[in-house]
């Protein structure tokens, strides 16, 4: 995931410590445990990421400004659904 923003190390610790990116608990697709999905504002806003643990490849999934955070994979583990709220207003659809 490109984008992440960089602490400066001047900064003292709290700070760092409370600007640190959060990551979600995953949630696993049930009949395929190696596909999970997770939310992360790694990027500055928080965004669906999918997750093979196969391969160990995570794949950041959404792009919005408002961000996302609630991305579920398929039972199967070959999609992700999470709601579509393009004003932030929690309007939308799912996906």
């Amino acid at each position: 995931m490109s984008g992440s923003a960089e602490q400066p190390a001047d900064e003292p610790a709290w700070i760092r410590r409370f600007r640190a990116a959060r990551v979600s608990l995953p949630v696993w697709a049930r009949q395929h445990p190696s596909r999970a999905c997770y939310a992360t504002n790694a990027s500055g806003v928080f965004q669906v990421v999918s997750w093979d643990l196969d391969t160990d490849e995570a794949v950041q999934l959404t792009d919005k400004p408002t961000g996302v955070i609630g991305g579920r994979p398929t039972p199967d583990g070959q999609w992700v659904v999470w709601f579509d709220d393009h004003a932030g207003d929690e309007v939308g659809r799912y996906v």
